[in-house]
């Protein structure tokens, strides 16, 4: 998840913005998997990255407002590169009151979650604590997922996240494995447009430049592998589920 930052005041505003674009690249690369191209010796790009904003909020302590989105982003940037036990040390030393938008808000509320999920979201076998989680999560994600229809962004972010914890939960179950994919798939379906809906059922999305997708497009595009995900888990595990979205249940069951 590339994420943007609000700050205000000149004098801090390029070393900002520097941190911004090199962790934006660093969460990147871990989102991804990319190989790192450093040279033998040199530390990887998320610890210099991390460094950067430790040093920035210890010489900012009264920037409450920059620091703590800073803390939180960092906290984002670790999760990505699996530094799981640092990642909880940075969203611990976020202060919420110094959060200021819904994105950042909406993040640090569902720490648990994004800390839980990121480092089980491919676990084999799940044991009790993950499904007691899993029910946690799917019940405050939709929660979530109504309560931010006016910051489309963050919402198709934990939207897609519910989804797939949704899917996985349904591959650890036997008995609720048909409720849970429809479950899944109907919540997620909330997040789209008629016009979202139209295109992911023909398959015409006329994609714009690259470089500047909108919110509509990416969550058309992101949408389709978690389609494709509960396609073969319906097929393979012959659950015949069926959304009561219709253009979910007819993509969920398409040959």
């Amino acid at each position: 998840m590339v994420l943007t930052l609000s700050f205000a005041g000149c004098a801090t505003r390029q070393q900002v913005a520097d941190i911004v674009a090199g962790s934006n690249a660093a969460m990147l690369a871990g989102s991804v998997l990319l190989p790192e191209p450093n040279a033998q010796g040199t530390p990887p790009a998320w610890q210099t990255e991390s460094a950067r904003i430790d040093a920035f909020i210890a010489a900012h302590p009264n920037q409450p407002a920059t620091t703590a989105p800073l803390r939180l982003r960092q906290a984002m940037l670790l999760l990505a590169h699996a530094q799981f036990h640092l990642a909880r040390a940075a969203f611990n030393a976020v202060d919420s009151e110094a959060l200021h938008t819904a994105r950042d808000q909406a993040l640090k509320r569902h720490e648990r979650t994004l800390l839980w999920w990121f480092a089980n979201s491919t676990k084999a076998t799940w044991d009790d604590t993950d499904r007691a989680q899993a029910r946690t999560s799917l019940r405050e994600l939709q929660e979530e997922q109504r309560r931010l229809n006016h910051s489309p962004e963050i919402r198709d972010y934990l939207a897609e996240m519910r989804a797939w914890i949704g899917l996985a939960a349904a591959r650890q179950s036997s008995s609720e494995a048909k409720a849970l994919l429809e479950d899944a798939l109907d919540t997620y379906a909330e997040t789209f447009t008629a016009e979202d809906l139209v295109s992911l059922l023909t398959g015409q999305e006329q994609l714009p430049d690259l470089k500047a997708l909108g919110p509509d497009v990416r969550r058309r595009l992101r949408a389709k592998a978690v389609i494709a995900d509960a396609q073969q888990l319906n097929r393979e595990d012959t659950l015949g589920a069926q959304p009561a979205n219709r253009t979910f249940a007819e993509l969920l069951n398409r040959r």
